[in-house]
């Protein structure tokens, strides 16, 4: 995909600059950076991803027979 962008002089100037010295294109420095930028805002926070669970609450699974069953069919 194709797409255009401006940036500002300087910031153009050190993309070019870092994208010489790893010998890479600016556009492959782009994209590296745009997919870093992605996946660190579609990743799970630390304390979800870390996040085991309450070792003294009961499953859910244990208390469905407890539930009272519904009186109408909210679906019907």
């Amino acid at each position: 995909m194709h797409i255009d962008i401006e940036l500002d002089p300087s910031l153009g100037e050190r993309l070019f600059a870092v994208a010489e010295q790893q010998g890479q294109s600016a556009s492959a420095l782009i994209a590296q950076a745009l997919q870093a930028w992605l996946a660190e805002r579609s990743a799970w926070p630390a304390a979800v991803a870390n996040f085991e669970g309450i070792p003294d609450a009961p499953r859910f699974e244990a208390l469905r027979d407890a539930m009272p069953a519904p009186t109408d069919d909210p679906l019907a």
